[in-house]
């Protein structure tokens, strides 16, 4: 739950844990620090299963007794045993293994993999080993043939005859014996033949299976195909943490892993995506539909920065653009999320820092005003902005200068606050202030156009390994009220609903503070999906693909029932249910029964994604067609 810069996660209440030890214990895991790691064997055997699901591999710890510990999962997931006996997991912010490319953890305490791309990996190890155990069976069978075959001498040639007269003679004793046992077991009944046949059976089944064995183990490419499983590649998710290991040989094979797979994403996925947008297998309708679907493709939003650049190489302008305009948003939104974590009402200092209203709307000014993306800035007024901010973050120790700077008082030498305060002459620490080529002062607010600019470029390059270059042409209102969209979505800000004019002028602004309404949390949550009614919808689309729409239709609805008993009628993937279902009857020739379908679709996805999503627009321009 991100609201007003701060960021919370919320868990489930365990039973009994308000209620000290005696109520629930931890058994697992480690709860404040990394020197006490507890183990249990009954949790570990659960957390192996769910390790296996989820490709996490088990590492050996040490503790700070010498103990070693073993673990299935990261070392802050903390298992506990509530007061109702029932096992629990709690602290799962890092469930996958750490992003190789960023392994600075202090810096970079979030850059995970994600679990699409581990999936990815997992199935990709599997086809390399498949295929080098296909190529050495093809290399094994070349070399036998290759060798020269031994021809047998003539004395072995004469006892290899005789061998044969007399396994031709026993052959027909063994044919007669048995003609002679079957006409007695008639004469005796039928009872003594159908056990005996029995038997015969039993023996030829255990022979037969015996020899299956004996083939398999003696056939190397047979057993090494049994020990290729998706379930046997797995990642250590606690490398690249200041962990001691039992093992340091083995945790240096389980870095190289994780550095493999992180290569793998760099190599091979975001090239493919980027690969994906060019031929319009992916259309990216704007900075949250692109986030969706880089997700999906298992690639984290750090990574826009390489997407953008893959973006301008490919010649893929309208991708470039999304890809700047989210990185800056972001940018802007943490920045923004700085400020909002300083408000509070204190006697001596601006009306901004008092009230949300004030702070967001002279932040939205500057940030969206005449001077955005830098347009209309000289090259000294941004240098001279880069000596200021370096100067604030010096006298603040590094910390965010956009939560302590931006409130403090920025009156002129000499005078007074409005509560009798007067500033300290030595605020700059005795230095010179930094002044522009015309000989004015350098403005030391942080949300002057040139400062903010400045700290937006810095942390694009800083979180995305981007940096961009400069506009050339002023952005358009347009492009502006998508980066407004983005920015209140983000933040939680709830604007008055009129037509915005981006001005350019400091005496109009475009944003009043009557035009803040609000201010609420956005809360991020993973959204359970039904197994059952996945499953039916993946088949229907497999029938779909092959053109059997009778049974495409079928099980369409089976999914639509299923989805109605879990979510109701008002959820999304009931919407994507009833868009399907509409593109069955258009091909099957049924337009009023398809437009009606898609009627449904495009209600469900207003009322529960809005009317701005861009599941919306695709529903919108199907049911133009």
């Amino acid at each position: 739950v991100d609201y007003r810069g701060h960021r919370v996660l919320a868990q489930s209440i365990i039973p009994g844990i308000f209620h000290g030890d005696q109520a629930s214990s931890h058994v697992y895991g480690c709860m404040d620090s990394t020197d006490t790691i507890k183990f249990d064997t009954n949790f570990h055997g659960l957390m192996q299963k769910a390790a296996e699901k989820l490709h996490i591999k088990e590492h050996t710890l040490i503790d700070k007794d010498g103990s070693n510990v073993t673990l299935a999962s990261a070392i802050e997931t903390k298992g506990i045993i509530g007061s109702d006996r029932r096992h629990y997991v709690l602290d799962l912010t890092r469930v996958f293994p750490r992003d190789a490319n960023f392994p600075d953890y202090k810096q970079h305490p979030t850059a995970l993999l994600r679990p699409e791309l581990i999936m990815q990996y997992c199935w990709q190890k599997v086809r390399e080993q498949l295929e080098r155990a296909k190529q050495e069976a093809i290399k094994r069978k070349k070399e036998e043939q290759q060798k020269p075959k031994k021809e047998p001498a003539a004395g072995d040639k004469n006892q290899k005859a005789a061998k044969d007269d007399g396994d031709e003679k026993k052959k027909g004793e063994s044919v007669k014996e048995a003609a002679a046992a079957a006409a007695a077991t008639a004469a005796a009944g039928g009872d003594d033949k159908k056990e005996e046949t029995e038997r015969e059976k039993k023996k030829g089944d255990k022979a037969s299976s015996s020899s299956s064995s004996s083939s398999s183990s003696s056939n190397p490419l047979e057993a090494q195909l049994n020990n290729i499983k998706l379930a046997n590649i797995r990642l250590n998710t606690d490398v690249f943490c200041d962990l001691k290991f039992a093992d340091e040989k083995q945790m240096r094979k389980d870095e190289d892993d994780v550095v493999e797979a992180a290569g793998f994403l760099l190599r091979r996925v975001v090239p493919h995506f980027a690969a994906q947008c060019n031929k319009l297998q992916q259309s990216p309708l704007d900075g949250a539909h692109l986030v969706r679907l880089m997700h999906k493709s298992g690639i984290n939003v750090r990574y826009l920065g390489q997407m953008a650049a893959l973006a301008v190489k490919l010649n893929m302008p309208h991708i470039a653009q999304l890809c700047t305009s989210e990185m800056i948003v972001r940018a802007a939104k943490h920045l923004l999320n700085g400020m909002l974590r300083g408000v509070k009402p204190e006697l001596g200092e601006k009306q901004e820092s008092w009230f949300l209203g004030p702070c967001i709307a002279r932040f939205l000014n500057s940030f969206l005003g005449a001077h955005c993306c830098g347009i209309g800035l000289s090259e000294d007024q941004l240098a001279s902005a880069g000596k200021v901010l370096d100067r604030l973050e010096k006298e603040h120790g590094g910390k965010d200068i956009m939560a302590s700077r931006y409130f403090k008082k920025t009156l002129p030498r000499g005078r007074k606050g409005k509560h009798g305060g007067s500033r300290k002459k030595n605020s700059n620490n005795g230095e010179a202030p930094i002044k522009l080529a015309n000989g004015k002062r350098a403005p030391t607010d942080p949300l002057s156009p040139a400062n903010l600019w400045v700290s937006i470029l810095r942390l694009v390059q800083k979180k995305y390994n981007c940096k961009l270059p400069p506009f050339q042409k002023a952005v358009s209102s347009r492009r502006k009220l998508c980066m407004l969209r983005g920015l209140c979505k983000k933040v939680g800000i709830q604007l008055a609903c009129r037509n915005y004019r981006f001005s350019s002028s400091a005496a109009a602004p475009s944003f009043k503070v009557e035009d803040v309404l609000d201010l609420v949390p956005v809360v991020k949550t993973i959204e359970l999906e039904s197994k059952d009614a996945a499953e039916c919808l993946k088949q229907a689309k497999m029938f779909l693909s092959i053109n059997h729409l009778h049974h495409a239709y079928a099980k369409l609805s089976d999914a639509q029932n299923i989805l109605h008993q879990t979510y109701g009628p008002m959820h999304s993937q009931t919407g994507h249910c009833y868009a399907l279902l509409a593109l069955v009857c258009y091909r099957a020739q049924d337009i009023p029964q398809a437009v009606e379908m898609q009627q449904k679709a495009l209600l469900v996805f207003e009322r529960t994604l809005g009317l701005d999503h861009s599941e919306t627009a695709y529903a919108h321009s199907t049911m133009a067609l």
